[in-house]
C-alpha cells in the first residue's frame, strides 16, 4: 500500500452502491477513490464522482474509458449490473 492508500478504481460509480463507497472513502486516509467508470450512455460522464456521491469534489471524473478509470488503481471494484460486465 502506498503512503496515500490503497487506490481503488468503481465499475458502476454513479450508482447506489458506487456512491455509497465514494462516500464511504471520503476522509479516510487507508483508501482512496483514484478511478470511476460508467457506460458511455451514463449521463454523469464526465462529472466528479465526489460530487455524484454527494459529498463534494474529489478530483476523480466519472469516465467511460477504462485504460483511463483503471490506470492508477491497485484495486478494481465491479459494481455494476451483470450484462454491463459481460460487455
Amino acid at each position: 500500500m502506498t503512503d496515500a492508500g490503497l487506490q481503488i478504481a468503481l465499475v458502476g460509480a454513479s450508482g447506489r452502491m458506487g456512491r455509497a463507497v465514494i462516500a464511504a472513502a471520503s476522509g479516510r486516509d487507508d483508501v482512496r477513490i483514484t478511478g470511476a467508470l460508467e457506460s458511455p450512455s451514463c449521463p454523469e460522464l464526465g462529472s466528479d464522482a465526489g460530487e455524484t456521491a454527494g459529498i463534494g469534489p474529489i478530483g476523480v471524473p466519472i469516465s467511460s474509458d477504462l485504460e483511463r478509470a483503471f490506470n492508477d488503481a491497485q484495486v478494481v471494484v465491479e459494481l455494476s449490473h451483470p450484462a454491463a460486465v459481460q460487455a
